[in-house]
């Protein structure tokens, strides 16, 4: 996991390979993105350009772009050398005279077989300025077909073709035996551990290998210069990574807080509609408080003033009652109409109903004449009066009080 995190911080998941090769004098580009997915490689994008500035169409600025440079300004011999011998010296062998200061120069061993590719430094720095100026990202370079090394291990052809060369491979192929100057006619693909790759896309892909395996070109006078742009492409890559982290935090921290924001703004907000419902209801249970004491009040007042003669009412009402009738509700000053807000309780004041059972129809007669004969009824009326059972009925009395 930590090896995973830290490849794709230093390299990241998208490179590209671009080889810069010339036919008939005319300088062309094969642009490669290549793609990192589940530890494994593959081809996005394969682009034939003509010119460098059409590279912005294709390229992302950000991600690593890995030049080979093979146009015909590089010379590139094949020998066989057993020789221990320094570069300088062996370079000096094979290009006599050849001034360092003016040329860059590649060494790269096959087995007993070596690829010597030179150039002059003016013709290369140009192409890495103007790479610089489109604000490409260059994270390496090399020269000729050398880069090809990186694939041996896993190519079984004999011969391997590229945009501008045909190159012959030992019988142990650990080597080269022999490189030819052929533009292929036709497409020749290659297998590439399960991944097809076509000829005119071989260097720019072995480039981005090249670049994943990170080997420096310890053979060669631009040691301090491919340096200078790997270490610049880490850093740029370094802080685009950094700054978007730091990016991301911040609207994280940001949104947080507007989240606690609305948290909160949401939660005073509902407390604040709270608090105006309590004024609200707090109002509205004083006004009813203050009505309910002026009801209070009023019958306070009624009831006060007929407290001793309902007392009365009631007593002489219930001396009078037969053992076989049984009361079970009496209302004195039953109501007028059904209580109604904001209208005054209008009452019966003289007037007291008496609900019951009665088991024998003759006592409830002798009741109601008993009742007449009372000094304080005016009229005791049966307003209601129903048979349950053949030894039991239910009746409604109402007794109306005479006027004091």
């Amino acid at each position: 996991m930590l090896n995973t995190l830290k490849t794709f911080i230093i390299q990241g998941t998208v490179f590209y390979g671009l080889e810069a090769f010339q036919v008939d004098d005319i300088v062309n580009y094969r642009l490669l993105e290549v793609k990192r997915e589940k530890g494994e490689l593959t081809i996005s994008k394969s682009t034939a350009l003509d010119e460098l500035a059409s590279l912005k169409d294709h390229v992302q600025p950000s991600k690593p772009l890995y030049l080979v440079f093979n146009t015909s300004s590089v010379v590139t011999k094949l020998f066989e050398s057993n020789a221990r011998m320094d570069d300088e010296a062996l370079v000096s062998q094979k290009f006599p005279g050849l001034n360092f200061d003016n040329f860059y120069f590649q060494i790269v061993k096959f087995g007993n077989n070596i690829t010597l590719s030179v150039v002059k430094k003016d013709t290369l720095n140009e192409l890495l300025a103007q790479l610089g100026e489109l604000k490409f990202n260059v994270a390496g370079f090399s020269l000729g077909p050398g880069t090809l090394k990186t694939l041996f291990p896993h190519i079984q052809n004999e011969k391997l073709s590229t945009n501008t060369e045909q190159l012959t491979l030992d019988p142990t192929k650990n080597g080269i035996s022999k490189i030819s100057k052929t533009v292929p006619d036709e497409i020749t693909t290659y297998n590439i551990n399960g991944l097809q790759v076509a000829h005119s896309e071989l260097l720019s892909f072995a480039g981005v290998l090249n670049f994943l395996a990170n080997p420096i070109p310890e053979n060669s006078n631009f040691r301090d210069v491919y340096q200078n742009y790997a270490l610049s492409f880490r850093s740029n890559r370094m802080f685009r990574l950094l700054l978007g982290s730091f990016l991301t935090i911040i609207l994280l921290i940001l949104l947080g807080n507007f989240l606690l924001f609305s948290h909160y703004h949401s939660a005073v907000q509902n407390s604040s509609e709270h608090l105006a419902l309590d004024i609200e209801n707090k109002k509205a249970l004083s006004a009813l408080s203050q009505r309910v004491e002026e009801k209070e009040t009023k019958v306070d007042v009624v009831l006060s003033g007929s407290t001793s003669r309902s007392s009365f009412y009631l007593d002489e009402l219930g001396a009078t009652v037969p053992k076989s009738i049984v009361l079970s509700e009496i209302v004195y000053q039953p109501l007028l109409k059904p209580v109604q807000g904001k209208k005054q309780i209008e009452l019966h004041k003289n007037r007291i109903e008496v609900l019951g059972t009665c088991q024998e129809p003759e006592d409830f007669s002798s009741w109601i004449t008993k009742l007449e004969g009372l000094e304080w009824v005016s009229s005791a009326e049966t307003m209601d009066y129903d048979y349950q059972s053949r030894n039991s009925s239910t009746f409604k009395l109402r007794i109306n009080v005479s006027k004091p």
